[in-house]
């Protein structure tokens, strides 16, 4: 979530929507800025993307994945706040408000180096001129929001996921004037990014989707490809204050606090049941939503439940076609 302290309004409207949703974000705690972080990573290294190399040289296959985890050298004087992972890249945000990125570049320049080749070592982007407080990394692009609210996108474009009205990838941080905050008002509270699209939550509960669609994981009702950031219209009015995305689909989650009530939407492609709503294959082109589910559940866990609750009564119904028969 965006911070609260990037976040007030610059207008009545605007502020009375926010503190009536109540969807402005706490701001983080304060922070010793010369606190360091400790970070291990592991898994698959072949691009650095685990960034426990220290300097770029030598032959690629010594960043290859670790048999054990290993620490990260880069950020001993610095404190991260948030960490982002793409397809073999991975941004760091400082609590300075610094990005840091490191790992595979060549496919679309989705470090944000203005130029497109790997950077095994972790990297310090020096080109930003505002302090970074939100970023969020997809396919091979990414998102950063800097602390007067304004919106940059870099990367992957072919599909429109940068929103910026054109499908024109770039190396280079380039705003998204849909979503800025200072020509429309809108002020970004979360981002899901997918495999080639992108999900914006706003601090008043609006959702808007723009990328690959033919799955039709934006939720608009169809399957063409949009450019640009469009609204949602079947979760207008929920509330909603997170969502999640996976490769071709997306999750999002509302939460009314007075009956503690977790309200869930899902869409895109459900090959592998991943919507989980009871049946696999196909795709729904519109948010396919569950009511009354428990608060403290995650959607991660509510997909766990719901297929093992489906696995149970496959099994019931079997066992009495086995007794007819």
């Amino acid at each position: 979530m965006v911070p609260e302290d990037i976040a007030e309004s610059e207008g009545a409207v605007e502020g009375a929507a926010a503190e009536s949703e109540g969807a402005v974000p706490a701001a983080p705690p304060h922070t010793d800025d010369h606190m360091s972080t400790i970070m291990f990573g592991f898994g698959d290294n072949r691009c650095g993307q685990l960034g426990l190399s220290k300097e770029c040289k030598g032959n690629r296959r010594s960043s290859t994945a670790p048999p054990t985890p290993g620490m990260l050298p880069t950020f001993e004087e610095t404190q991260i706040l948030q960490i982002s992972c793409g397809y073999h890249f991975t941004w760091f945000l400082s609590v300075k408000g610094e990005l840091w990125v490191v790992g595979r570049n060549k496919d679309s320049g989705q470090l944000a180096l203005g130029h497109y080749e790997d950077a095994i070592a972790v990297k310090r982007l020096h080109q930003m001129l505002t302090k970074i407080v939100y970023m969020s990394t997809g396919g091979s692009f990414g998102f950063a929001i800097d602390e007067k609210g304004e919106m940059s996108a870099v990367g992957n474009n072919t599909n429109g996921q940068l929103g910026i009205g054109s499908y024109e990838s770039t190396p280079s941080f380039t705003p998204v004037p849909s979503l800025s905050r200072t020509l429309t008002g809108h002020r970004v509270s979360q981002i899901g990014c997918g495999g080639n699209f992108s999900v914006f939550v706003t601090a008043a509960g609006e959702v808007l989707s723009c990328g690959s669609n033919a799955s039709g994981q934006l939720g608009l009702g169809h399957q063409n490809d949009v450019e640009i950031p469009t609204l949602v219209h079947d979760l207008c009015g929920m509330g909603v204050t997170q969502v999640s995305c996976g490769f071709n689909f997306f999750w999002a989650m509302a939460v009314v606090t007075d009956t503690n009530v977790v309200h869930l939407w899902a869409c895109g492609d459900n090959h592998w049941g991943q919507l989980a709503r009871g049946q696999i294959g196909g795709c729904s082109l519109t948010p396919v939503s569950y009511t009354h589910l428990r608060a403290h559940e995650t959607p991660e866990h509510l997909v766990c439940r719901l297929l093992l609750e489906k696995k149970k009564i496959n099994k019931t119904n079997t066992r009495y076609t086995t007794n007819e028969v």
